[in-house]
């Protein structure tokens, strides 16, 4: 059984084991990921016991990078163990709409079961994300296609569900109906509400006669509604069809960094058709901004009957820019971070060491030898001695070096932890910068995290369009295709993704190579702080648009977090401040800036550009933060929507999480600085009357 995946998140995958014969088979299984007989990821199980004469396994394949469209994926399976070390063939995993913006929905109902009823299925059409855009995109000319954003729904029996809430950022939405719901175990709704808090987006009905955990989970999930919904049930445990307002067809609530709706209506009660009713449904599960960004209309001259020229205006056919726009997508620049956490210089080889080694080394052959070999007489032997002291010397030489330069590699991180309202952390996003003095392959041990090696312009950039002669080699840590392109080597991982697992890569040696690594809800415990002494008054966050921060705010984050603390606090779209007197970096020109910003300028620049302009002035640690936390209002996905489901990919594209056209929120970042470490704390704040 093979679901559609998409590449930039990970890939949750089944396979059935079929044994010939009696007995078990004992192994490793093997999963290389290919595209075009390039080798994208190496997955290796850990010991898998497989009784006959057949077994289904679940195995989760890591993010794919999706820099460059792929319409399918080949896997090639292999088994090895004590007793057998075979081939089980290639099998196809499909990647469907590779050159569109394509969206996973998650839909809890078994493949083989009875055909949806019309009501189940036209709520399944309302809730995709083309709902959305759909009416304003429609291009008067049929051979112009438009269609550049497409919601793909699978189904999933109850059983199959993960209890992992890693293993649903693969999808954007996930969907609960009626029995679906009633059968689900208290581990999965665990799992889907630790996601869901992490930034992803459910539908439920809740129907039927629910068990204890089933109404602990839906008054979790509405725990910081306003309107308090308790949800209450009749003698046999059935949720009352009166528990959210009847004037909606779904009561939509916010659950950390996610979304909820929650239907509880009779099912015979038909559906409303009203787009605009169903969009207070579909906006918030799919996070649209409080101000949704759209084209001008287009401006046309003709030439009247009358020979005058005539003005017309007509609706843009692509009012969000989806078109022209979406394909270059979101990549959070690493330039400034990869800056930030680079080591200031490398820890050479005392120069006295090297002189007690070559001092050594003159007294070995010199008098050493002489004396020694003269006493005992066996001074024809100095023919062998004296290549024999040269080789140990420059291996303890090379030893020596490689000791001290191997002491020179650094692993240092960016920590990003969001919190919810309460302040309790409910994702991690960790950068770590690897610098090595040593070409050789870096192991980094994973518990609950996924894992996605991100490139720097040092070793991605320059050597990915390069192609190589037949007779040249591709540096270490690259990897060479049949036509020649040169790109890296992917990582191998050994275990079971995400629980444990090790990630292993090549790295060049005085390359660096920075990592991103995504949990939930992360390693790192919550401060314990109280975060109410931060409220703002919208007297008080004007200070933002001059570039201030309101004393109080730096008092409580230095009594709370200590006096190294570095704050930040970013409102509207130019208005942002941080304490500047902290170490945040000296700033520097961003090296892509000016490629960013040189576009055609036949109008007034945007606020994008004015912001960016701003910016090459700021600090570099502070930059990549802003960047990595406002969602942009450029045209493309991002003037539809504030921020995308987690997916821990390469892209960095579902880190945002802050609008800027939200008047009533701002967003406090909180970066300790730590030994080899900067902790960011992230919280979205409102605006208090």
């Amino acid at each position: 059984m093979q679901p559609p995946v998409v590449i930039g998140r990970p890939m949750l995958t089944w396979w059935d084991v079929k044994v010939q014969g009696p007995g078990l088979v004992v192994g490793q299984f093997q999963f290389i990921v290919k595209h075009d007989n390039r080798v994208l990821a190496t997955v290796e199980t850990e010991e898998i016991t497989v009784n006959g004469p057949e077994q289904r396994i679940r195995v989760m394949l890591p993010a794919i990078d999706e820099t460059s469209p792929r319409d399918q994926l080949q896997i090639e399976i292999s088994i090895r163990g004590k007793t057998l070390n075979s081939k089980l063939g290639e099998q196809v995993l499909r990647v469907p709409f590779a050159t569109k913006k394509t969206f996973m929905g998650l839909v809890a109902e078994p493949k083989l079961s009875r055909k949806r009823t019309g009501q189940r299925q036209s709520i399944l059409e309302h809730l995709k994300f083309e709902s959305l855009v759909q009416e304003e995109t429609q291009e008067p000319s049929a051979d112009d296609n438009t269609d550049m954003v497409k919601t793909i729904l699978t189904s999933m029996s109850t059983n199959d569900l993960p209890s992992d809430p890693l293993a649903y950022c693969g999808y954007d939405l996930v969907v609960l109906m009626d029995e679906e719901f009633r059968t689900m175990r208290a581990a999965q709704l665990e799992a889907i509400l630790a996601w869901i808090k992490a930034g992803g987006n459910l539908f439920v009905e809740p129907k039927g006669i629910m068990e204890p955990f089933h109404l602990d989970f839906l008054r979790n999930v509405a725990a910081e509604d306003p309107q308090q919904i308790v949800f209450p049930t009749d003698a046999a445990g059935r949720v009352l069809p009166d528990s959210v307002p009847s004037a909606e067809i779904a009561h939509v609530v916010g659950c950390g960094l996610g979304h909820v709706a929650i239907r509880t209506d009779d099912s015979d009660r038909e559906l409303p058709k009203d787009p605009s009713a169903w969009k207070k449904v579909t906006g918030p599960l799919w996070n649209e901004r409080h101000h949704v960004q759209r084209l001008p209309v287009l401006v046309r001259q003709a030439v009247g009957p009358n020979g005058q020229v005539v003005v017309k205006e007509d609706p843009n056919p692509d009012p969000f820019g989806l078109k022209t726009v979406l394909g270059t997508r979101l990549r959070v620049p690493i330039a400034e971070l990869i800056e930030r956490l680079m080591p200031e210089g490398v820890r050479m080889v005392p120069l006295s060491v090297l002189a007690t080694i070559l001092v050594a080394f003159v007294i070995l052959i010199g008098p050493g030898e002489y004396f020694v070999l003269g006493w005992l007489r066996l001074r024809k032997l100095t023919w062998l001695t004296f290549p024999a002291a040269t080789i140990g010397v420059t291996a303890l030489t090379i030893w020596v070096s490689n000791s001290y330069m191997s002491a020179a590699e650094t692993r240092r991180a960016v920590t990003i932890c969001d919190l919810n309202h309460a302040g309790e952390t409910i994702r991690t996003n960790r950068f770590e910068l690897l610098y090595i003095a040593s070409s050789r392959r870096v192991s980094t041990d994973l518990d609950k995290q996924l894992f996605t090696p991100l490139r720097s312009s040092a070793n991605l950039d320059q050597v990915g369009t390069r192609r190589l002669r037949p007779s040249e080699a591709p540096v270490t840590g690259y990897q060479m295709g049949t036509d020649g392109q040169v790109m890296a080597i992917p990582p191998t991982f050994e275990g079971r993704i995400p629980t444990l697992y090790a990630a292993s890569q090549e790295v060049q040696k005085w390359t660096p190579q920075l990592n991103r690594t995504f949990s939930i809800p992360g390693p790192s415990q919550s401060p314990p702080v109280d975060w109410d002494e931060f409220n703002l008054d919208a007297e008080q966050a004007q200070a933002f648009r001059r570039h201030e921060i309101p004393p109080h705010i730096l008092a409580q984050a230095k009594q709370q977090f200590g006096t190294d603390v570095m704050v930040a606090c970013i409102s509207q779209i130019d208005g942002w401040a941080y304490n500047r007197e902290a170490d945040w970096g000296k700033p520097t020109n961003d090296p892509f800036a000016q490629q960013r910003l040189q576009q055609p300028m036949l109008q007034p620049p945007t606020e994008e550009q004015v912001v960016e302009q701003l910016l090459q002035k700021e600090s570099p640690l502070f930059r990549w933060l802003y960047r990595a936390s406002v969602a942009p209002t450029a045209p493309g996905l991002f003037s539809i929507v504030k921020q995308l489901t987690p997916k821990g990919g390469i892209l960095c594209d579902d880190l945002p999480i802050f609008d800027t056209t939200n008047p009533s929120s701002w967003l406090l970042l909180i970066v300790v600085p730590q030994k080899d470490e900067y902790r960011v704390y992230r919280k979205l704040m409102q605006i208090t009357n």
